[in-house]
């Protein structure tokens, strides 16, 4: 099976440096160009994200693609296509894999590699000088996961928070026992995103009525009463997109609801080395400005929460502590499972240390 996946990852990367070569200038629909670096030669390159153009991720995007083009002297055009405008994350995933879109701003699909779960191992972020020392070049986990890209014909550029998870219900959770992990939930019907390892996550907090809904029809399900309350989002993504389809929001702070910029490799391997470096760099600025502004961002959707009606309950430090213990030590098992003890063990004193 391991031969059979490195045949196809060397057929899709034939195919995008043929389609790279084919542009005459490593873009998409650029001017044709000799293959040098001559003056007004274009490099177009195209750019997929999920979220609204409002959203923290979209913003910070929007400013990387405007540096990286003054930083070239406008030799790199990257248009950027935000809300899902190209198609769902998934999809468009694969294609940057094939290299048909360029880059992509998005959740990392457990669907196309197992392993990409990493990037939600609960309690990897509590809070953002974590993501500052964990998300950025030289941390171990950082290498994990450009390792786990580059497997798949990828180039990882940096990771974007979204802000740390909670759950957003209809309905009111059971007091006693909301912030209990030693206590069943099965009260509630939850709605995971598709993700296995956030299943994993509401197993170890004893949710107990779950269920796997695509999130475009999020929306309507809460809406219609299919489902009770949601994971999968933090403070902003609840206010932005479901703050007419809930009551109450629990920061739970789980995981963080962060996307990742991956590029083609061949594209990116493939352009002049002095644009590439720039791309990476602007790239990594774009994550630590994120990073940066988190915090913050964080706190204000709670109030805009608040301010809107709905009915925000946040546990204290010490419960923070206990569920925190009680989701790593029951998960772990899985965690090797997935991931291998090699590497688990090469991560654990970088995640919860």
């Amino acid at each position: 099976m391991r031969r059979s996946r490195k045949i196809t990852m060397l057929i899709a990367l034939v195919l995008a440096l043929a389609m790279f070569a084919g542009c005459g200038n490593g873009g998409n629909g650029g001017p044709a160009g000799n293959g040098s670096e001559g003056p007004g030669e274009v490099w177009n390159l195209r750019l997929s994200s999920q979220n609204p153009v409002e959203f923290a991720d979209s913003v910070m995007i929007a400013w990387a693609v405007q540096e990286i083009y003054e930083r070239t002297d406008g030799a790199v055009v990257i248009t950027h296509f935000p809300a899902g405008t190209l198609g769902d994350y998934i999809p468009v995933f694969e294609e940057v894999m094939m290299g048909t879109v360029d880059m992509i701003v998005g959740t990392a699909p457990t669907t196309v590699d197992h392993r990409m779960g990493m990037l939600y191992i609960p309690f990897l972020i509590t809070n953002y000088d974590d993501g500052r020392v964990k998300w950025t070049e030289g941390a171990d986990f950082f290498q994990a996961f450009d390792e786990i890209a580059e497997d798949n014909g990828l180039r990882l550029m940096g990771i974007l928070p979204g802000g740390l998870m909670g759950i957003g219900t209809r309905v009111p959770l059971n007091p006693d026992t909301v912030w209990d992990f030693e206590q069943e939930s099965p009260e509630i019907r939850l709605r995971l995103p598709p993700l296995w390892i956030l299943q994993t996550l509401a197993d170890a907090m004893q949710f107990t009525n779950t269920h796997s809904i695509p999130f475009a029809d999020l929306y309507p399900a809460l809406m219609t009463g299919v489902v009770d309350g949601w994971i999968g989002g933090g403070p902003e993504l609840n206010y932005v997109g479901f703050r007419d389809a809930i009551s109450y929001f629990y920061d739970f702070r789980t995981s963080e609801d962060s996307v990742a910029i991956f590029m083609n490799r061949g594209i990116y391997d493939s352009l002049p080395p002095q644009y590439s470096r720039i791309i990476s760099e602007v790239m990594e600025e774009t994550s630590l400005r994120a990073i940066d502004m988190m915090e913050e961002r964080n706190e204000y959707f709670i109030q805009r929460l608040r301010d809107y009606g709905i009915t925000v309950f946040q546990p204290t430090d010490e419960e923070r502590e206990i569920m925190r213990d009680t989701a790593i030590r029951r998960m772990m098992p899985q965690l090797v499972e997935e991931f291998g003890q090699e590497l688990m063990d090469t991560l654990t004193q970088d995640l919860w240390n």
